[in-house]
């Protein structure tokens, strides 16, 4: 789904009410905040908008389809592979898990010294999520979280583009995280970037991932509406 997730919570935008994987261009957003972000900082929102469209570009395709040089993002985020990942596992490097940042596959490999690595990978691999597996691998971060501490993780490994889902990934891992970990992950930090306190409390009271993302559906529904009309290429 180009665009999938919790809205913030009213009041605890970072910027403005948009889901965590938003399936817009940086010139849709654009001309979104333009429409509805009337005032800003009390102060009247005037701007001049011209955007460039692009020409030969399908919404569907992904950056491999482009025929341009692959340049990173951020240090962190350095394949395709990772930038696809990143909108559901970014959510949990802001708790006691690390995201992989110091191995050699940041957001690719997630680990804690007190991860049942084992028994996560068998429980996520059951559920069938669409284009991903999950294999129990050690790793050694040599920076940031658990620096120079060996941990227990899993890589997460997409063998279908096509068909992962980010934010659905994200949240059932979460979901296994709490079922398995209830003790040892620190759920609560998990809503600093998620910001949605009924996705939080369905977590927290151990709610199936498939039953959360009701949640988000009339949220969504009326994003979508939203969306549309900023929309500067075809949905495909």
């Amino acid at each position: 789904k180009s665009f999938y997730g919790p809205l913030p919570d009213e009041g605890k935008e970072l910027f403005h009410s948009i889901p965590i994987r938003h399936g817009l261009t940086i010139g849709e957003i654009a001309k979104l905040f333009l429409l509805e972000r009337k005032v800003t900082e009390g102060k009247p929102l005037v701007c001049k908008l011209e955007i460039v469209t692009m020409e030969n570009w399908n919404r569907a395709d992904l950056f491999d389809a482009t025929g341009l040089e692959w340049v990173c993002p951020s240090p962190n985020l350095r394949t395709l592979t990772t930038a696809l990942i990143y909108p559901g596992i970014g959510l949990l490097e802001i708790t006691n898990i690390s995201v992989g940042i110091g191995t050699d596959r940041p957001y690719e490999w997630i680990g804690a010294p007190w991860m049942n690595n084992l028994q996560l990978a068998l429980l996520l691999n059951q559920q069938n999520l669409p284009g991903v597996r999950f294999v129990p691998v050690k790793q050694t971060p040599v920076s940031n979280l658990y620096a120079n501490k060996s941990c227990n993780g899993l890589q997460i490994l997409i063998d279908d583009w096509s068909t992962f889902e980010p934010m659905k990934t994200g949240i059932a891992i979460a979901w296994a995280l709490r079922k398995i970990h209830p003790d040892d992950w620190k759920i609560e930090k998990y809503n600093a970037l998620l910001l949605n306190k009924a996705t939080l409390a369905a977590l927290t009271a151990g709610k199936h991932y498939a039953e959360i993302e009701k949640l988000w559906r009339a949220d969504l529904a009326a994003f979508e509406t939203r969306r549309k009309s900023v929309l500067l290429y075809p949905n495909p």
